[in-house]
């Protein structure tokens, strides 16, 4: 297979971040298929981490085609002098006179460098199809308008979280005139969308309501969920993590901390301060660079770690358990890390407000709900010596092989 893909991916590695990670795995799983795949993607921030995955996209069938970053850095990566403080306001104001939607929108001036880009590719490789995830939003709009005039090639968006009902780029505090213009924008890269791909079937029927609503047309819509990568499971080493205190039931974290996680980090909190921990010991290790709320700081029994890359394999493989930690918001999503800890073989322990999420672990015997009315079923199973995991599910269908051939399967 020799076809020619254009992949638009904002944080496509080595940007850092959660956003480059599913589509840093797919493009691996197509080139592997022999789809030549060149990717669009900004320039890393300067003295950020490297992307963990940058070693998945060196691949002699992955050409990265990096151009400049266009959003102001000193909004998303906020300093703290004076002149960081003053820069911050003027960016904040300018942003505020030239973009007619959200102004944190990462890609909302994106375009002036993304389309000559895409352009260029387009003229020099026989590019058979477009794809482009989000968020940012704003260059799936310009993407569409742009394709649809000039290349009218097959487009493909995947929708890795809600735009409009957005819970962070400023969505919900928008002014009825910005607001309009996003569902503007929305409505316009649905109708110029030849598919429309999704993690979460919630987020497609939202979307097709919305179309409806809308009475405008809407692409094929399928749903691709997360996967976990074979690969990063063949030389993990079984060893007792570093980290790891002696005679402890160990629970480990690792990830970003989601928006609106408090009341769940309180209850995880209010188990560590309460007396029947003293019963058998238990230790919870989080490995994050998210900001950390400072009511779990100096909890005995919680111990908070940087992250650690691709070597978290190795430290989750030693634990007893692994902890997911889903918002309100978020509950009926099966995130990555629901997939990528499959391979690892250990109970899961979910701390949500409930949820199919919480349902299909419980019921597939996956593992248990952190609490449950005033009880930690985990816990108690614990005690009674009765704590097992035996997973009725398999997780065949849900590897990186899977998903990449049933993404092909969509090309025609």
């Amino acid at each position: 297979m020799s076809e020619h893909i254009l992949l638009i991916n904002h944080d496509f590695p080595p940007n850092q971040g959660i956003g480059g990670r599913r589509w840093a795995k797919l493009a691996k799983g197509l080139a592997k298929l022999g789809y030549k795949i060149h990717v669009v993607n900004a320039t890393p921030i300067e003295n950020n981490k490297t992307s963990p995955w940058s070693a998945d996209v060196n691949h002699e069938n992955i050409f990265i085609n990096t151009i400049p970053r266009t959003y102001p850095t000193v909004i998303s990566h906020t300093g703290n002098s004076l002149w960081d403080k003053l820069h911050y306001r003027f960016a904040i104001w300018r942003l505020k006179q030239t973009v007619k939607g959200t102004i944190y929108d990462l890609s909302a001036e994106w375009g002036r460098y993304l389309i000559p880009a895409c352009e260029r590719i387009c003229s020099e490789f026989p590019i058979s199809r477009i794809i482009a995830t989000g968020a940012p939003w704003h260059m799936l709009y310009e993407l569409g308008e742009w394709n649809s005039a000039n290349r009218k090639l097959p487009y493909i968006i995947d929708f890795r979280d809600p735009w409009l009902n957005a819970k962070n780029y400023g969505m919900s505090q928008l002014n009825p005139k910005r607001k309009a213009f996003e569902v503007f924008k929305q409505k316009k890269t649905l109708e110029n969308a030849t598919i429309v791909l999704s993690p979460y079937p919630e987020i497609l029927h939202d979307l097709k309501e919305f179309a409806r609503n809308n009475n405008s047309s809407i692409g094929q819509l399928e749903t691709l969920r997360h996967f976990y990568d074979e690969d990063d499971f063949t030389n993990i080493v079984e060893t007792t993590s570093p980290n790891r205190s002696e005679n402890m039931f160990t629970i480990v974290y690792g990830g970003d901390l989601y928006q609106d996680i408090h009341s769940e980090l309180l209850e995880i909190v209010a188990f560590f301060n309460g007396t029947n921990t003293l019963l058998t010991p238990v230790e919870l290790q989080i490995y994050t660079d998210a900001t950390v709320p400072e009511f779990m700081r100096g909890i005995e029994g919680i111990r908070i770690f940087p992250t650690a890359g691709k070597s978290f394999y190795s430290i989750a493989k030693a634990a007893d358990a692994l902890l997911i930690l889903l918002p309100k918001h978020k509950s009926h999503e099966f995130t990555t890390k629901f997939y990528d800890y499959m391979p690892l073989g250990k109970p899961y322990i979910i701390a949500s407000q409930g949820g199919i999420v919480a349902d299909f672990i419980v019921g597939n015997q996956m593992g248990y709900l952190w609490k449950s009315g005033l009880h930690y079923p985990w816990y108690e199973n614990l005690l009674a010596d009765s704590f097992n995991f035996q997973p009725s599910y398999d997780i065949s269908a849900h590897s990186l092989t899977a998903a990449a051939k049933q993404l092909t399967s969509l090309f025609k």
